[in-house]
């Protein structure tokens, strides 16, 4: 027998040389390398888009946080401009322009990115229904700011003694800012929502994926993910700065509370906390100081209350803390307790101690009350006494 080819063992490099696209060590590695690959680039897309839900709901958060402080400015301003007009409080006409002045300032600061825009001449950044809500009728809140402006500097400067229209202001003004923060609460949640979509699509891809390579790196993944859910579930409801519960998580807690309250007929008090003279704390030190400050009294409130107490941080310098299974009395022992506390605790700033006071106001639930809109409002009452009556001092309202 013979053979065609001397050499079968030179034959056969000849047909594997031929057909190295074939080898299936080769072809599995290079598909290996490729899924990998994608898989990696997918997670590093999936990264970036829970960061980018992390600065979003961030942004939003201090947005929403910003357009709510506009109600609560144009209350300020009404409020102290009639107190002005009718009793000639000097104290009350600072502090109208005072509310003024900052509310013209959080104007700015929530159209900033629109009016760059409009000098660049590029597009606005503003939503249809947010530049109609801000520039056109029957809203049109950047004129009425405007507006304002004008009439109550007029009137506290005497150029006009006419305050007839601010009720209809104030209440018009009221119900745009309300409408201004729904349509930014709204536009931030659409926008979240199509982040986490799109993460959601993306950790299919790549569960498949990963199936298909064995499971390869589906335990990382899986972990990471888990860790920015946990990352997004505090954002959202405790707040950065002092690790108090934030002003978004106060309705489901006290919706709780007052549904406990009333089961079981037990006492329900809230008291409303603000650092006095605040402000001047920033001017004077500048705002990491002020940051300082506010972590201090949080500590305070935090290291003073029960276990079965919640704390919030309501706004910049605005505390408030919820009390189940307690009455009004025992609620100013506590708030008395915190307010000793924080007078005892000086702040180090510039190498020096500066001592540190706050003004809070106490109130109980009513019996026959549903929620706790009512009580916080007797709460903001007392503390709007205690900031007249000198501040420094805790006041309890009395039906």
């Amino acid at each position: 027998m013979t053979y065609k080819n001397k050499n079968p063992l030179k034959n056969m490099d000849s047909v594997l040389s031929k057909k190295k696209l074939l080898n299936p060590a080769r072809t599995m590695t290079l598909t290996y390398i490729v899924s990998l690959t994608f898989i990696a680039g997918l997670s590093l897309f999936v990264h970036f888009t829970l960061d980018e839900i992390i600065s979003e709901q961030s942004h939003s958060a201090k947005v929403i946080n910003i357009s709510g402080q506009q109600r609560m400015l144009s209350q300020r301003v009404t409020l102290f401009t009639t107190e002005y007009i009718n009793l000639g409080n000097e104290y009350a006409k600072n502090e109208a322009l005072a509310a003024l002045n900052k509310m013209q300032n959080n104007h700015k600061m929530l159209l900033k990115e629109h009016f760059l825009a409009v000098e660049a001449n590029t597009p606005s950044p503003l939503s249809d229904d947010m530049y109609a809500l801000y520039f056109l009728a029957p809203h049109q809140i950047d004129k009425n700011i405007a507006e304002l402006k004008t009439l109550i500097t007029q009137i506290l400067s005497k150029q006009s003694t006419d305050i007839s229209f601010l009720p209809r202001l104030k209440n018009q003004m009221l119900h745009s800012f309300d409408t201004v923060v729904k349509q930014y609460e709204q536009e931030s949640i659409n926008k979240i929502n199509e982040l986490r979509h799109t993460q959601q699509l993306i950790l299919v891809v790549i569960i498949l994926t990963v199936l298909i390579e064995g499971l390869f790196i589906l335990g990382p993944l899986l972990l990471k993910s888990d860790s920015y859910s946990k990352g997004l579930l505090k954002a959202a409801h405790f707040d950065y700065l002092t690790e108090l519960h934030n002003r978004r998580s106060f309705s489901v807690i006290a919706k709780q509370a007052v549904a406990t309250s009333q089961r079981y007929q037990s006492s329900l008090s809230v008291v409303s906390i603000d650092i006095d003279h605040f402000k001047s704390i920033n001017d004077q030190f500048g705002h990491d100081a002020g940051d300082q400050v506010i972590r201090s009294v949080a500590d305070s409130i935090s290291n003073n209350i029960r276990s079965s107490d919640f704390a919030f941080r309501f706004g910049g310098e605005e505390f408030l803390i919820l009390l189940p299974q307690t009455n009004i009395l025992d609620a100013q022992k506590l708030a008395k307790k915190v307010h000793r506390n924080i007078i005892n605790t000086p702040v180090n700033l510039e190498t020096r101690n500066v001592d540190i006071t706050i003004s809070a106001g106490v109130a109980e639930l009513n019996i026959g009350e549903s929620d706790l809109e009512a009580t916080l409002k007797r709460a903001d009452e007392a503390l709007y006494k205690a900031k007249n009556n000198g501040r420094n001092q805790v006041v309890l309202h009395n039906e």
